[in-house]
């Protein structure tokens, strides 16, 4: 029997369910306490359409008669409260870097009246619900990845768990990318398998993902003289979480599934069709924001980062199962380009030769500090002269070994120059974006 949902507008995706306008809003104590004292709510009515959650547009007067406007978001139950406290969380920490981009968060809290209802409050923003200029807010986007690298701390995940939509994200703090990508995408598969059932078939494709497709495009970002810098990123850029502010026509971004990320996977979504974006979007960005080493694998690691939104799109519309058919066809095709995962690529090699020097180094230090140390003879003065002297060592060699590793990623850069020189390959690379804003018709099949 064929699937049977109301769909939005050239979209592949549900509509929200659309609120009463005129259903009047009870305001709880504990939203109340935000208003500080002397203030008088002119009016409070529902706002918008949501999925998961009511929200509602609350008016106010301040104590000195100042008119002021809040935006309150209320879910329920456990999962309720998790989705309000990171909402409110994420949106801090992106409004601390980017007050412009996001509405100024409030609070979050628990109603006084009703325990199992949980809520989200900030400022109301007049919004006109199109499309931002594409310049403005690829600019103001790759802003907020670069100057949010002044408070990362090294590790990407965050504080506390995050939430897509009702599905909670798996974000604990780790230094490998790879890793904390690998975690996320099996919590989410967790949550999809809950809805639709068990798959062998996509159970053996997520197993070779995880052990072949995703060593191979996302530990070369973090081996062979490569590094990425994590970001806080907005994690769920689409036309429905971006608009233009009504006031000034500067973009502005809400509804965020906060977490400190690689730069790249902000931008997946752009690439999907069903959100309506597109991949000139992506070339924009890039203007700003360069892509990220090595450049040939970054059309399949868009492909990779993409598994994340066909799992939540297959989680969070269970009355539909076309999102599981997309997401088995996106595995289908990494996990048959890459079934030899890392150690079948050429960023296997050049890992080995670093790992070989560093081995060499670390043995010729141990025998430099014995050979140095050894023939001195016993005594309290000499053994003092003893320490000072393997001190002394240690630390040379310990220039010595960094100086190893610079020279390591120079080597293993020349040999990737070397080959590229080789194949007569061009410099510029299909994922360049001069490339990209050349081949925006481009998409790929999946949706």
């Amino acid at each position: 029997m064929a699937d049977i949902v109301e769909f939005a507008y050239d979209t592949e995706l549900p509509a929200p369910k659309p609120q009463d306008l005129f259903e009047k809003v009870d305001i709880d104590d504990a939203v109340a306490e935000y208003f500080g004292p002397g203030h008088r709510v002119t009016s409070a009515l529902s706002h918008g359409a949501s999925f998961w959650t009511r929200t509602a547009r609350i008016n106010i007067d301040l104590a000195d008669g100042t008119p002021h406007s809040y935006f309150l978001k209320v879910a329920r139950d456990a999962v309720g409260q998790g989705m309000c406290e990171a909402e409110y969380e994420g949106v801090a920490a992106l409004y601390k870097v980017a007050p412009d981009f996001v509405p100024r968060p409030v609070g979050w809290g628990t109603y006084k009246a009703d325990g199992n209802a949980h809520f989200y409050l900030a400022d109301f923003v007049d919004m006109i619900e199109e499309h931002p200029d594409m310049p403005k807010f690829c600019s103001a986007l790759a802003k907020l990845h670069k100057d949010s690298m002044k408070l990362s701390n090294g590790l990407f995940g965050f504080d506390i768990v995050t939430y897509s939509g009702s599905m909670y994200q798996a974000v604990e703090w780790t230094d490998s990318w790879q890793e904390l990508w690998i975690t996320s995408i099996k919590a989410y598969a967790l949550q999809e398998r809950e809805i639709h059932g068990p798959s062998n078939e996509l159970d053996k494709l997520l197993s070779v993902y995880y052990t072949k497709v995703c060593p191979r495009l996302l530990r070369p970002l973090q081996t062979g003289g490569r590094m990425i810098k994590p970001v806080l990123i907005h994690g769920d850029i689409w036309y429905g979480n971006i608009a233009t502010k009504a006031e000034n026509g500067e973009p502005i971004t809400f509804d965020p599934s906060v977490f400190w990320a690689h730069n790249e996977y902000e931008l997946t979504t752009m690439d999907i069709p069903r959100y309506r974006m597109g991949r000139q979007w992506m070339g924009e960005y890039h203007r700003h924001f360069p892509i990220s080493a090595p450049e040939e694998d970054y059309e399949d690691r868009m492909r990779c980062y993409g598994i994340h939104s066909q799992l939540c799109a297959s989680t969070l519309y269970p009355q539909t199962t076309r999102f599981r058919r997309m997401l088995i066809d996106d595995l289908e095709y990494l996990t048959n380009k890459f079934p030899n995962g890392y150690e079948g690529s050429k960023y296997q090699s050049n890992t080995a030769i670093e790992n070989s020097l560093m081995r060499s180094m670390i043995s010729t230090k141990r025998k430099c500090i014995i050979q140095n140390t050894k023939d001195l003879p016993m005594g309290p003065d000499v053994e003092c002269l003893r320490t000072r002297r393997r001190d002394l060592l240690v630390s040379a060699l310990q220039s010595l070994e960094l100086t190893i590793r610079f020279m390591t990623c120079l080597y293993c850069h020349e040999l990737y120059l070397l080959r590229l020189l080789a194949s007569r390959k061009r410099i510029l690379s299909p994922c360049h974006p001069k490339a990209i804003l050349g081949n925006v018709t481009h998409s790929r099949q999946a949706a």
